[in-house]
Protein backbone atom coordinates (compact mmCIF):
# COMPACT_ATOMS: atom_id res chain seq x y z
CA UNK A 1 0.00 0.00 0.00
CA UNK A 2 1.30 3.56 -1.14
CA UNK A 3 2.16 6.06 1.70
CA UNK A 4 -0.31 8.74 2.61
CA UNK A 5 0.54 11.92 0.40
CA UNK A 6 0.46 15.57 1.06
CA UNK A 7 -3.25 15.91 1.81
CA UNK A 8 -3.85 14.17 4.56
CA UNK A 9 -0.49 15.98 6.74
CA UNK A 10 -1.88 19.68 5.10
CA UNK A 11 -5.71 19.32 5.84
CA UNK A 12 -4.84 17.83 9.29
CA UNK A 13 -2.58 21.05 10.22
CA UNK A 14 -5.23 23.15 8.52
CA UNK A 15 -8.11 21.54 11.29
CA UNK A 16 -5.37 22.33 13.72
CA UNK A 17 -5.24 25.99 13.23
CA UNK A 18 -8.99 26.43 12.94
CA UNK A 19 -9.34 24.73 16.47
CA UNK A 20 -7.06 27.15 17.50
CA UNK A 21 -8.42 30.19 16.65
CA UNK A 22 -12.14 28.76 17.26
CA UNK A 23 -10.48 27.93 20.83
CA UNK A 24 -9.18 31.30 20.86
CA UNK A 25 -12.88 33.13 20.18
CA UNK A 26 -14.36 30.67 22.12
CA UNK A 27 -12.24 32.16 25.27
CA UNK A 28 -12.41 36.10 24.37
CA UNK A 29 -16.44 35.67 23.91
CA UNK A 30 -17.04 33.97 27.64
CA UNK A 31 -13.66 35.52 29.21
CA UNK A 32 -12.37 38.78 27.41
CA UNK A 33 -14.10 40.02 24.39
CA UNK A 34 -12.15 43.04 24.59
CA UNK A 35 -8.93 41.00 23.81
CA UNK A 36 -10.29 40.21 20.35
CA UNK A 37 -11.51 43.38 19.69
CA UNK A 38 -8.24 45.17 20.21
CA UNK A 39 -6.41 42.90 18.89
CA UNK A 40 -7.90 43.43 15.27
CA UNK A 41 -9.21 47.24 14.32
CA UNK A 42 -7.85 48.95 11.72
CA UNK A 43 -8.39 52.22 13.92
CA UNK A 44 -6.27 50.67 16.92
CA UNK A 45 -8.33 49.46 19.34
CA UNK A 46 -11.84 51.36 18.56
CA UNK A 47 -14.46 48.65 18.07
CA UNK A 48 -16.78 50.65 16.30
CA UNK A 49 -15.36 52.12 13.56
CA UNK A 50 -13.56 50.11 10.42
CA UNK A 51 -14.02 47.16 8.31
CA UNK A 52 -11.64 44.84 9.74
CA UNK A 53 -13.60 45.07 12.87
CA UNK A 54 -13.23 41.85 15.65
CA UNK A 55 -15.75 43.69 18.15
CA UNK A 56 -18.06 44.28 15.74
CA UNK A 57 -18.35 40.72 14.44
CA UNK A 58 -17.82 38.69 17.89
CA UNK A 59 -20.51 40.82 19.94
CA UNK A 60 -23.41 41.14 16.69
CA UNK A 61 -26.90 39.45 17.39
CA UNK A 62 -25.41 37.09 13.93
CA UNK A 63 -22.69 35.54 16.56
CA UNK A 64 -24.89 33.49 18.45
CA UNK A 65 -27.31 30.59 17.08
CA UNK A 66 -30.22 29.62 19.48
CA UNK A 67 -28.41 31.21 22.51
CA UNK A 68 -24.62 29.44 21.59
CA UNK A 69 -22.13 31.28 20.24
CA UNK A 70 -20.70 30.50 17.15
CA UNK A 71 -17.62 30.43 18.05
CA UNK A 72 -18.26 27.46 20.72
CA UNK A 73 -20.09 25.56 17.40
CA UNK A 74 -16.69 26.48 15.79
CA UNK A 75 -14.79 24.70 18.44
CA UNK A 76 -16.92 21.72 18.38
CA UNK A 77 -16.91 21.21 14.77
CA UNK A 78 -12.64 21.46 14.61
CA UNK A 79 -12.26 19.00 17.54
CA UNK A 80 -14.49 16.72 15.42
CA UNK A 81 -12.74 17.78 12.16
CA UNK A 82 -9.09 17.21 13.83
CA UNK A 83 -9.72 13.67 14.81
CA UNK A 84 -11.41 12.94 11.26
CA UNK A 85 -8.57 14.42 9.59
CA UNK A 86 -5.85 12.72 11.69
CA UNK A 87 -3.20 10.34 9.81
CA UNK A 88 -4.93 7.62 11.40
CA UNK A 89 -8.35 8.00 10.50
CA UNK A 90 -6.78 9.20 6.62
CA UNK A 91 -5.47 5.38 6.77
CA UNK A 92 -8.76 4.32 8.13
CA UNK A 93 -10.07 1.23 5.60
CA UNK A 94 -13.86 2.62 6.05
CA UNK A 95 -16.06 3.83 4.04
CA UNK A 96 -18.35 5.32 6.28
CA UNK A 97 -15.24 7.39 7.69
CA UNK A 98 -14.45 8.79 4.17
CA UNK A 99 -18.01 9.67 3.56
CA UNK A 100 -18.26 11.33 7.02
CA UNK A 101 -15.11 13.21 6.76
CA UNK A 102 -16.27 14.38 3.01
CA UNK A 103 -20.44 15.09 4.39
CA UNK A 104 -18.83 17.28 7.26
CA UNK A 105 -16.17 18.98 4.98
CA UNK A 106 -19.60 20.25 2.90
CA UNK A 107 -21.12 21.30 5.50
CA UNK A 108 -18.71 23.10 6.99
CA UNK A 109 -17.89 25.24 4.02
CA UNK A 110 -22.02 25.63 3.72
CA UNK A 111 -21.65 27.24 7.07
CA UNK A 112 -18.73 29.50 6.06
CA UNK A 113 -20.75 30.60 2.94
CA UNK A 114 -23.66 31.69 5.23
CA UNK A 115 -20.79 33.68 7.59
CA UNK A 116 -19.13 35.42 5.13
CA UNK A 117 -22.31 36.74 3.70
CA UNK A 118 -23.56 37.76 7.00
CA UNK A 119 -19.92 39.75 7.56
CA UNK A 120 -20.72 41.25 4.76
CA UNK A 121 -24.14 41.75 3.97
CA UNK A 122 -26.11 42.15 7.25
CA UNK A 123 -22.69 43.36 10.21
CA UNK A 124 -20.82 44.72 7.30
CA UNK A 125 -16.96 44.13 8.82
CA UNK A 126 -14.72 41.11 8.92
CA UNK A 127 -13.11 39.34 11.60
CA UNK A 128 -9.24 38.61 10.87
CA UNK A 129 -9.68 35.84 13.31
CA UNK A 130 -13.25 34.49 11.24
CA UNK A 131 -11.55 34.79 8.11
CA UNK A 132 -8.25 32.45 9.45
CA UNK A 133 -11.08 29.92 9.95
CA UNK A 134 -13.34 30.22 6.93
CA UNK A 135 -9.94 30.15 4.56
CA UNK A 136 -8.97 27.12 6.31
CA UNK A 137 -12.06 25.65 6.45
CA UNK A 138 -12.05 26.73 2.53
CA UNK A 139 -9.09 24.78 1.98
CA UNK A 140 -9.61 21.92 3.53
CA UNK A 141 -13.14 21.62 1.62
CA UNK A 142 -11.29 21.55 -1.40
CA UNK A 143 -8.44 18.93 -0.27
CA UNK A 144 -11.41 16.40 1.02
CA UNK A 145 -12.75 17.03 -2.21
CA UNK A 146 -10.06 16.49 -4.41
CA UNK A 147 -8.82 13.53 -2.47
CA UNK A 148 -10.88 10.45 -2.11
CA UNK A 149 -7.81 8.63 -3.55
CA UNK A 150 -5.91 9.63 -0.49
CA UNK A 151 -8.55 7.91 1.75
CA UNK A 152 -7.98 4.44 3.59
CA UNK A 153 -11.04 3.35 1.92
CA UNK A 154 -9.84 4.00 -2.06
CA UNK A 155 -6.14 2.54 -0.85
CA UNK A 156 -7.98 -0.86 0.68
CA UNK A 157 -9.75 -1.05 -2.66
CA UNK A 158 -6.53 -0.08 -4.86
CA UNK A 159 -5.06 -3.18 -2.35
CA UNK A 160 -7.61 -5.77 -2.99
CA UNK A 161 -7.94 -5.14 -6.60
CA UNK A 162 -3.98 -5.33 -7.08
CA UNK A 163 -3.83 -8.71 -4.56
CA UNK A 164 -6.93 -9.72 -7.21
CA UNK A 165 -5.10 -9.28 -10.28
CA UNK A 166 -2.33 -11.16 -8.79
CA UNK A 167 -3.76 -14.24 -7.51
CA UNK A 168 -5.50 -14.20 -10.88
CA UNK A 169 -2.44 -14.01 -13.28
CA UNK A 170 -0.78 -17.00 -10.68
CA UNK A 171 -3.86 -18.97 -11.46
CA UNK A 172 -3.53 -18.07 -15.20
CA UNK A 173 -0.04 -19.56 -15.53
CA UNK A 174 -0.77 -22.63 -13.23
CA UNK A 175 -3.31 -23.71 -15.55
CA UNK A 176 -1.19 -22.61 -18.37
CA UNK A 177 1.33 -25.49 -16.89
CA UNK A 178 -1.10 -27.97 -16.28
CA UNK A 179 -2.00 -27.55 -19.80
CA UNK A 180 0.75 -27.28 -21.34
CA UNK A 181 2.02 -30.61 -19.00
CA UNK A 182 -0.95 -32.49 -20.13
CA UNK A 183 0.16 -31.91 -24.23
CA UNK A 184 3.48 -32.86 -23.10
CA UNK A 185 2.15 -36.20 -22.01
CA UNK A 186 -0.18 -36.69 -24.90
CA UNK A 187 2.34 -36.26 -27.42
CA UNK A 188 4.80 -38.36 -25.34
CA UNK A 189 2.30 -41.37 -25.22
CA UNK A 190 1.54 -41.28 -28.63
CA UNK A 191 5.68 -41.22 -29.32
CA UNK A 192 5.98 -44.54 -27.59
CA UNK A 193 5.91 -47.63 -29.68
CA UNK A 194 2.76 -50.09 -29.08
CA UNK A 195 4.37 -54.19 -28.16
CA UNK A 196 3.87 -56.43 -30.66
CA UNK A 197 0.61 -58.69 -29.74
CA UNK A 198 3.69 -61.51 -29.22
CA UNK A 199 5.08 -59.90 -26.31
CA UNK A 200 1.89 -58.96 -24.77
CA UNK A 201 0.99 -62.47 -25.04
CA UNK A 202 4.25 -63.54 -23.12
CA UNK A 203 3.08 -60.59 -20.69
CA UNK A 204 -0.13 -62.00 -20.47
CA UNK A 205 1.52 -65.83 -19.06
CA UNK A 206 3.75 -64.13 -17.06
CA UNK A 207 0.90 -62.83 -15.16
Amino acid sequence: MRPLGWRPVTAFVLSLIGLGLAAFLTWGHYFDQAAISRSCSMTFGSVSHGVINCGAVTTSSWSSIFGVPVALYGLVFFVFMTGILSPVAWRSPSLNIARLRLAASIAGVVMVVYLVGVEALAIHAICIYCTGIHIAMFAIFLIVATGWQETGWARFVDAYDEEVARQEERRAREEAREEALVVNEAAASRRTPRASRSERKRVATRQ
